[in-house]
């Protein structure tokens, strides 16, 4: 489904009860993390520096916040379309 030329996206947060500033800023912790990860430790269990969520629930939160996103995005899809094969 393409968009009007002149129709404006709405950006909205892939994580309820997120905005998606932090969204963003969480993201960029985690790019952060990973990329120094030679010099310390990565790890899922690690908690941000607010204390407020692990990079492992705010990774889950957030893939599957996107998942839900795309599919409300693109509307109602068959059972074949799924991969259902039944």
């Amino acid at each position: 489904m393409m968009e009007d030329v002149g129709e404006k996206r709405r950006v909205t947060s892939a994580i309820d009860g997120m905005s998606v500033r932090e969204v963003r800023w969480y993201l960029g912790r985690v790019r952060s993390q990973w990329q120094n990860a030679n010099t310390e430790p990565f790890f899922l269990t690690n908690t941000f520096n607010d204390g407020k969520v692990s990079v492992q629930d705010f990774a889950v939160k957030f893939v599957v916040g996107q998942h839900l996103k795309r599919h409300r995005k693109s509307g109602p899809t068959s059972s074949k379309n799924m991969g259902d094969n039944k």
